[in-house]
């Protein structure tokens, strides 16, 4: 299991943070029930792309693609079975080598006749030694501007606010973290977490790695500050590897249960680019399952 979230040499995105707590946390917040299929392949400069699930049915293929000659950007557009096409492109800016820009379309096929304005998120970062910024930009939900910044004060401390602005509510927000990475006691390595936002919703996390960073734990504490209302969270992480027929199988498990009684569990089986995942949900004591397959 890599450790690279417990001590970064560049700095994370502002949402990244308390990565390694998401990953051992929230690793199924992109849950999928039944059967889900995704096929690419790699042709020369081109990349395309299948995902299916047939209950209920979709289907979608993208194609992705350079868009320049020996340049580092890339186009990715995508049609579904459920009238939606997307187009993504993302590039580096010249002449700097650590900003990035990524620029996102979605609309209906039976609206491109129509004239109507697309859905459009736009974003531009940075990322160098010390810190990272990024500026985002939307016309979804009315419209929508924001701004975050992740500065690393040491190899221990990281320090970052995140503000954004709702034009036609005349609104906005802010929220700010604060990460410390532990020095390694007994060889196991850890980080401590705290966020805040002015909606008052308090979170503060802890994550560690055991027996040579193949175990990783972690836990969240919610606590919104006006209602009083709490939630704790509790993530176990194992990765080892699986030895079949002379070929090495990475595997990782994972587990996560809360007093909220919303319990998850999957076990994701890779070799190469291909990827098994077998998952399973609990809540309300109606257990949901589904099989991700990635090849």
């Amino acid at each position: 299991m890599s450790s690279s979230g417990l001590n970064p040499i560049v700095a994370d995105n502002y949402n990244e943070i308390d990565q390694p707590i998401k990953k051992t946390i929230d690793f199924l917040d992109d849950f999928e029930r039944g059967l889900y299929v995704k096929l690419s392949h790699q042709i020369k400069g081109f990349r395309p792309e299948i995902e299916f699930s047939p209950s209920p049915t979709y289907v979608r293929g993208s194609l992705e693609t350079v868009l320049l000659p020996n340049s580092n950007s890339k186009v990715k557009i995508s049609v579904s079975n459920e009238q939606q096409l997307d187009l993504e492109i993302n590039s580096l800016v010249p002449p700097f080598k650590d900003v990035n820009a990524k620029i996102y379309v979605n609309t209906a096929t039976n609206r491109l006749q129509s004239g109507a304005l697309p859905t459009i998120i736009g974003n531009i970062s940075r990322r160098c030694g010390k810190y990272s910024a990024e500026a985002k930009a939307t016309n979804k939900n009315d419209g929508l501007i924001g701004f975050s910044f992740l500065r690393n004060i040491d190899h221990h401390w990281s320090a970052g606010l995140e503000a954004y602005y709702k034009n036609v509510q005349k609104s906005g927000g802010a929220s700010l973290a604060v990460r410390y990475i532990g020095r390694p006691i007994y060889n196991q390595k850890f980080q401590v977490c705290g966020t805040y936002n002015l909606m008052g919703d308090l979170a503060l996390s802890f994550h560690t790695l055991l027996l040579s960073e193949s175990i990783g734990v972690a836990t969240r504490f919610r606590l919104n500050t006006n209602s009083l209302e709490s939630n704790c969270e509790v993530g176990l992480s194992m990765a080892y590897d699986i030895n079949f027929a002379k070929r090495n199988f990475p595997v990782v498990v994972n587990f996560r249960t809360s007093n909220r009684l919303a319990h998850g569990a999957n076990i994701e089986f890779s070799h190469g680019n291909a990827k098994l995942n077998i998952s399973t949900i609990i809540q309300d004591k109606k257990p949901e399952f589904g099989i991700k397959l990635c090849i």
